[in-house]
């Protein structure tokens, strides 16, 4: 991958998140491809619409394969460049602190 779009593509990711790689891939279209040779188009247009699901299956298959070959070669490691959500805070307050609203004569009889 050329560095100005390997620069793209992790903005694209870090802005609009992983979405991004399934919509590429969901573009796939094998019935779109060219070939140098019209002969040699035209024999593999032939195979692929003579095989069971034609390009349909063909292109969730071209899919499915990139989407797990993405994984494996480190989809995961663009994962540590994206900005991280703030921790989740404890739904219970650390001991000593009051939660807002309460004061200490109500948070007394909550405790009875």
């Amino acid at each position: 991958m050329a560095p100005e779009d390997k620069k793209a593509f992790k903005a694209a990711i870090q802005r609009d998140g992983y979405g991004v790689v399934d919509r590429a891939f969901g573009r796939i279209r094998a019935e779109e491809a060219e070939a140098w040779s019209p002969k040699d188009l035209a024999d593999i247009t032939a195979m692929v619409q003579g095989s069971a699901g034609g390009f349909a299956t063909l292109n969730a298959t071209v899919q499915r394969h990139l989407a797990r070959w993405f994984q494996s070669q480190g989809g995961i490691k663009v994962a540590a460049l994206l900005p991280q959500p703030p921790p989740r805070l404890s739904a219970r307050a650390p001991a000593g602190i009051i939660p807002a609203g309460r004061n200490r004569a109500n948070l007394a009889g909550t405790l009875r």
